[in-house]
């Protein structure tokens, strides 16, 4: 497959972190996250804002941890992200 067509398949697909939903639903503050998860606030900020293409899996479960400890609550990789599928046949 062409690297320009690859270029344009992976456009049509996103992950989004939904970080935000979850920390409005409880009323989180980033800084509260940042320190019961033991990271930077520019990091806790830039996953909030959905701005970073990368995550290492030791950020993922310090956040996830985090949430844990304020909320009481268990969520999961899944709660945390949400996968906006790649449409193979689109309409024509």
């Amino acid at each position: 497959m062409a690297l320009k067509r690859k270029q344009e398949l992976l456009v049509q697909a996103q992950v989004s972190i939904q970080l935000s939903e979850i920390m409005g639903r409880h009323r989180i503050k980033q800084t509260d996250l940042a320190r019961a998860s033991e990271l930077r606030l520019a990091t806790v900020s830039a996953l909030y804002h959905d701005q970073t293409d990368a995550l290492s899996k030791r950020v993922v479960a310090r956040v996830l941890m985090g949430l844990r400890d304020l909320t009481g609550q268990q969520y999961t990789v899944g709660d945390l992200f949400h996968f906006t599928p790649l449409d193979v046949n689109p309409p024509e």
